[in-house]
């Protein structure tokens, strides 16, 4: 009797019909599938004994239910784009089989840093999830995971009572998704807001600095006028100006404030 690895999962037996079924119940083929046959309780498609004259066996291990769960993929079923400081974004793990956590939680450790539980509503489930809230200053080009670990005293198995492997998948969040994060706050200082007298006040600028090049940067001069002067600018080379404001109707008396702000792409302001 002869036996050929075809493929990862399939294996070709070829010798007499009272052989191939001596070997398989001595468990001959452990070495080749890679489990005891004895011990199996997976599921296994065989051609054998349908044909009382046949020399040539293929058999496909399908399923190894003694096997550990393995972490299968790690993605998300949040919409890829650009998120914030505040968003919420879905983490989800799927094994190759049901598992159980308890006594804790399990944790996905992301490239920004954060450190995202996961569980199910009901167990056994092949499917965990949990909610990354960007926080600010956390930021990725490409949000991917770096980790998945138990914490101390928290089980993971099987129906089977198999413990489960934790290592990171092929399949991977960046490879799923594209979801970028930037929750870090744009920033934007005065160089130059002076006093208001009779000499600059109708030829009044302002003056700063801008952390999104290009994008809107909103001047608010005002306080208890209810006539504010507000100007809309564009942050060109850092910085930004308001150019010549006749603010010579603001009284002498008047409490006065100046602000700025500016939103970038992902919404912080």
């Amino acid at each position: 009797m002869t036996t050929t690895m075809i493929s990862r999962n399939i294996i070709k037996i070829t010798g007499g019909l009272a052989l191939i079924r001596q070997k398989l119940i001595a468990g001959a083929l452990a070495p080749f599938l890679a489990f005891s046959l004895a011990g199996c309780s997976g599921t296994v498609f065989q051609s054998l004994f349908e044909d009382q004259s046949a020399t040539e066996l293929l058999i496909m291990a399908v399923m190894l239910e003694n096997a550990p769960p393995k972490v299968k993929s790690i993605t998300s079923s949040t919409a890829n784009g650009l998120y914030g400081s505040g968003d919420d974004i879905n983490i989800s793990v799927t094994f190759n089989k049901p598992v159980t956590l308890a006594g804790g939680a399990l944790n996905v450790t992301l490239d920004t840093g954060a450190v995202v539980p996961i569980s199910a509503t009901s167990y056994p489930a092949a499917t965990l999830t949990g909610t990354y809230t960007v926080a600010s200053g956390e930021q990725s080009l490409d949000l991917n995971a770096t980790l998945i670990a138990l914490d101390t005293g928290a089980t993971l198995v099987s129906e089977k009572g198999k413990a489960a492997v934790l290592a990171m998948p092929s399949t991977t969040l960046a490879m799923t998704k594209s979801i970028m994060v930037d929750g870090v706050f744009p920033v934007v200082t005065f160089t130059s807001t002076p006093d208001i007298n009779d000499a600059n006040s109708i030829d009044y600028t302002v003056t700063g600095t801008c952390s999104e090049e290009g994008r809107t940067v909103n001047v608010h001069l005002g306080g208890t006028d209810p006539a504010a002067f507000n100007r809309t600018l564009t942050c060109t080379g850092g910085a930004f100006t308001t150019g010549s404001l006749d603010v010579s109707a603001i009284a002498d008396t008047l409490t006065f404030e100046i602000t700025a702000d500016q939103t970038d792409a992902a919404g912080n302001t």
